[in-house]
Parts: structure tokens; sequence; C-alpha cells
């Protein structure tokens, strides 16, 4: 974990505790991603392609949102969700 990440979960932990209970706050998790989801992004260049500009990142096509669009979007999420639980483990 890099010195930035080391210091975006002490700050999680000093806003909202070591334990956090999802089930009676579910919006944390949401404040949480908000504030330091792409900090946990694989790509540390923030998903530039080299040599140039990437595709056009609006998901709507023709004012609509595709069934796939939304899969991808909650696929991103999960894995976001999988990457903060695997940083607040459990103390028994």
């Amino acid at each position: 974990m890099t010195r930035e990440q080391k210091a975006a979960v002490a700050k999680v932990i000093k806003k909202y505790g070591s334990k956090i209970d999802l089930e009676a706050n579910p919006e944390v998790l949401i404040e949480i991603l908000r504030s330091f989801g792409r900090l946990f992004d694989d790509d540390g260049d923030g998903g530039a392609k080299p040599g140039g500009v990437g595709p056009n990142p609006c998901l709507v096509e023709d004012g609509r949102v595709t069934e796939q669009e939304i899969m991808k979007a909650i696929l991103h999420l999960s894995r976001e969700v999988a990457s903060i639980k695997s940083l607040i483990k459990p103390r028994s």
C-alpha cells in the first residue's frame, strides 16, 4: 500500500472509527468511495492510455444508458467495495 493509501485509510478511521457498521449506516460507504475510491485504482496513471486521448467517458448514448453500461458500473463498484473491505479487517 502506498503512503497516500495509508493516509487515506487513517483519515477514514479517524472520521468513522476502526469498525464501520454498513447495515446501520450504508451511506458511509458511498462517502468513502466518493472521497477515496480513485486512490485505490490499479492504474497509477489515472487511466490515461499511451499515445493520445481515450474514448469519450460519457456513458449515455442517444440519451439512454444501456444494460451493458450499467453492469460495467456495478462491476466497477463491487471491485471498489471489495478493495475497501479488504482494507477494513474485522478485529476480534
